[in-house]
């Protein structure tokens, strides 16, 4: 029985309005590095600037370790390839790949990835963000990586949604499933 069009109106306006915190913190968490490389600033930018960015974002000194990642991050992750999250320390090296290309590739300007990877020696990436800027740019991110994974059928799927949401070059191929008990 086909839904009425007041039910899908209110449908589609209740995921719009779910959505718009994510468009934001998506807006907001690259605009910097999305100007720059969109307008080639960041061959032209003062020296200065990146120094300055790099002391608003990047710790002079490890912290210690705490929790930023949360099981729920994992859950949604490891659900892709239909494996289930038991809070085991050591994962797939898959899920670190993804934390790093679609977490803080897309978080944080190429010259601050390549810093905190070269600084961190045995520490966590995430050990050397600062609390006023950088971890918030982290947090932002990861709750939109780990929506994206909630809502994506699988691996494959959730990569063509990060690339179209985080506006990567590549070909997306996004997967409808078909109801159960049909088929194409």
């Amino acid at each position: 029985m086909p839904r009425s069009t007041a039910s899908s109106t209110t449908s589609t306006g209740t995921c719009s309005d779910r959505a718009a915190p994510f468009t934001k913190a998506l807006a907001h968490t690259r605009e910097t590095a999305l100007i720059d490389e969109a307008t080639g600033y960041q061959h032209h930018r003062e020296p200065d600037a990146l120094q300055e960015l790099f002391a608003r974002l990047i710790r002079s000194s490890c912290a210690t370790w705490e929790r930023r990642f949360a099981p729920d991050y994992y859950d949604a992750l490891f659900r892709l390839f239909g494996w289930c999250y038991r809070g085991d320390r050591r994962k797939p090296s898959i899920i670190g790949q993804i934390t790093l290309q679609w977490v803080y590739e897309v978080a944080f300007p190429t010259e601050i990835v390549r810093e905190i990877k070269e600084r961190r020696a045995s520490a966590k990436l995430h050990q050397w963000l600062t609390e006023e800027g950088g971890l918030p740019l982290l947090e932002k991110q990861r709750g939109a990586v780990t929506m994206i994974a909630r809502s994506s059928v699988d691996f494959p799927d959730f990569n063509d949604r990060c690339g179209v949401a985080f506006n990567r070059p590549g070909q997306a191929g996004f997967v409808f499933p078909l109801p159960l008990g049909r088929s194409g």
